[in-house]
């Protein structure tokens, strides 16, 4: 569904704690409830979380949120702990700097998989840009972490747009439960849009069940990128690959000729030792051979002594 074509009520609510910007930033609210414990999450994955949906009894006076959606993989544990704290959330895929068109394609199709199983209300906007054009847009500001804040801008402007025009009480994004995106630069790119846009940006820390996520993702089967989304980050990623696929063929280069070394040592060890035994094999050698030599002597006794036999006879 566009988020152009969706246009919604806002029940009122009396706030949240946490920390938030807006309107409501100041409101009371009542006490978050407990998370379960992460292997709790883990462990009742698909039966507790995948089929969660709005519980009934709330009814319409559940708070709304629109949350900013980046991926499928980093949507699922911001969906599961919004509505353990109560609220209602709605996606909103808006990504235009994710790169190639194909990998977008890909991260949408997978947030898609995500809304039909949580059952959550997907909203979509915009498409992939040149990457040329974000890349001219950046003036020459290619740094991750100075090219970053560029990136989530647009993204959190049209999400605070769109949760005051909606009439949304409260939004977020799941770029918050990265440990690899800039924190800090995220929350601060929210609350200054919030601003400018008159509604609330909820600020949450998802971080903590990164492996949870990563856990769920696996087992809806869901397609998990390997670099963040623009060109750029795509040509780091790709480079550090490189960089680690060659670290590691000079790690087996290195282990391999450490064994032919190992090899041709304990060889050339055995065959010194065979030319030169040691006290104990030499004894032992004498001991043979002197074995030997008794056995010889008796048998040309034997013979000596049969050969006089038979001339006596």
């Amino acid at each position: 569904m566009r988020a152009s074509e969706t246009a919604q009520a806002a029940p009122a609510i009396s706030g949240r704690q946490g920390r938030m910007s807006g309107p409501a930033a100041h409101a009371k609210f009542p006490p978050l409830r407990a998370y379960p414990p992460s292997g709790v999450v883990r462990r009742f994955a698909l039966q507790l979380r995948l089929s969660l949906s709005p519980n009934p009894s709330q009814g319409p006076t559940m708070p709304r949120i629109l949350l900013h959606v980046c991926c499928g993989p980093c949507s699922l544990m911001p969906i599961v702990h919004l509505r353990d704290e109560g609220w209602e959330p709605t996606a909103f895929f808006f990504n235009p700097n994710i790169h190639p068109a194909d990998e977008w394609k890909k991260r949408l199709d997978a947030m898609r998989i995500v809304a039909e199983r949580m059952n959550v209300p997907l909203l979509e906007e915009g498409e992939p840009i040149n990457p040329g054009l974000w890349v001219k847009k950046l003036e020459g500001t290619v740094r991750q972490g100075e090219r970053c804040r560029l990136c989530y801008r647009p993204r959190m402007e049209l999400t605070a747009h769109l949760a005051r025009k909606l009439g949304f009480d409260a939004f977020t994004t799941s770029l918050l439960y990265s440990r690899y995106q800039r924190h800090e630069c995220i929350a601060e790119e929210a609350e200054r849009a919030a601003a400018a846009a008159g509604s609330s940006f909820l600020y949450r820390d998802f971080r903590p069940w990164w492996w949870d996520g990563i856990n769920l993702s696996r087992e809806l089967g869901i397609y998990r990128q390997k670099w963040c989304g623009c060109i750029l980050s795509m040509k780091e990623a790709l480079d550090e690959q490189k960089t680690a696929a060659a670290h590691k063929a000079a790690e087996k280069a290195q282990r391999a000729a450490r064994l032919a070394r190992e090899t041709e040592e304990r060889r050339l060890k055995k065959e010194a030792q065979a030319a030169h035994p040691n006290k104990r094999a030499r004894k032992a050698m004498a001991r043979a051979a002197a074995r030997q030599t008794s056995d010889d002597a008796a048998l040309r006794e034997r013979e000596t002594a049969s050969a006089r036999d038979e001339e006596t006879e």
